[in-house]
């Protein structure tokens, strides 16, 4: 499986903002059953690191990473997930909703299966309440909770989950977001 996506950071609030980021895209997923003569004498492995965390200072900042491919030479490739948007300030007097991770391209050379990584949910704030995103989860990880205003951060968990997003409540300072988990390669021999 492919790394997951990051997080995107969060803006600095007034008191009468708030803001949230969105959650980081799974990773994509693939299954296949190969022969050693497929295999060959031998291929590269690539396992896809997870995607970096968005980073916030004052009211600027990035989105979060996209998470790396792993694969198996030419037989086998899953993609990383998409990170999220950088969350700006938003007025307590409107609503704002920021987009989560997209799933990055579905996994190919799969002959049991091939798939896309979940993506991660928006970020939401109404009025002075604040929801952050969730990571997107996959066969073989979990995405991280959106974190509150005073939680901690929330990085994709197991393999290839995409970091949950954060949330800024009013007045209060910047915050990065949380990285992505990594990919995973796994091997199994049989007769």
């Amino acid at each position: 499986g492919g790394g997951g996506g990051g997080s995107g950071g969060a803006s600095a609030t007034t008191a009468s903002q708030t803001s949230a980021s969105g959650g980081g895209a799974a990773g994509s997923y693939a299954e296949t059953l190969i022969t050693a003569a497929d295999i060959g004498a031998s291929q590269a492995v690539i396992v896809g690191a997870g995607g970096i965390a968005g980073t916030a200072s004052g009211t600027n900042g990035t989105g979060g990473g996209a998470g790396g491919a792993s694969s198996v030479g030419a037989l086998l490739s899953a993609p990383g997930g998409l990170g999220s948007i950088y969350a700006i300030g938003i007025t307590t007097t409107a609503f704002g909703l920021m987009v989560g991770g997209y799933p990055g391209a579905s996994a190919y050379g799969g002959n049991i299966v091939n798939m896309a990584g979940a993506p991660g949910t928006p970020g939401i704030t109404v009025s002075a309440s604040t929801l952050a995103g969730h990571g997107g989860s996959g066969p073989l990880g979990s995405g991280g909770n959106g974190a509150g205003t005073n939680g901690a951060l929330p990085p994709g968990l197991g393999y290839g989950g995409g970091g949950g997003g954060v949330a800024v409540g009013p007045s209060l300072a910047a915050r990065n977001g949380a990285p992505g988990a990594g990919g995973v390669a796994i091997f199994e021999e049989y007769a």
